[in-house]
């Protein structure tokens, strides 16, 4: 019983670092538009509240918000370099 508590407090920081990575991405990366992000910042959001819930989908949705804001900010430094 000891190891189950254990798990569940290290699995809570693991969903609530991965989301707010997530909102971090959003809240400083670059914006195509201010209506995509505004959508952006709403599942990031989301994101925080799956983590308080401890829901696994909270991975899934943080990596894409991650990966698309690494690919705008990629894309944004490759046209100011070229």
């Amino acid at each position: 019983m000891a190891k189950r508590k254990t798990k569940t407090k290290v699995e809570q920081p693991r969903h609530f670092k991965v989301a707010s990575e997530a909102l971090r991405a959003v809240l400083s990366g670059y914006r195509q538009s201010e209506a995509t992000w505004m959508d952006d910042v709403e599942r990031a959001n989301e994101c925080i509240r799956m983590s308080f819930e401890k829901n696994d989908d909270v991975f899934e949705e943080s990596e894409i918000l991650i990966n698309k804001y690494e690919f705008l900010n990629k894309k944004r430094s490759g046209k100011q370099d070229g």
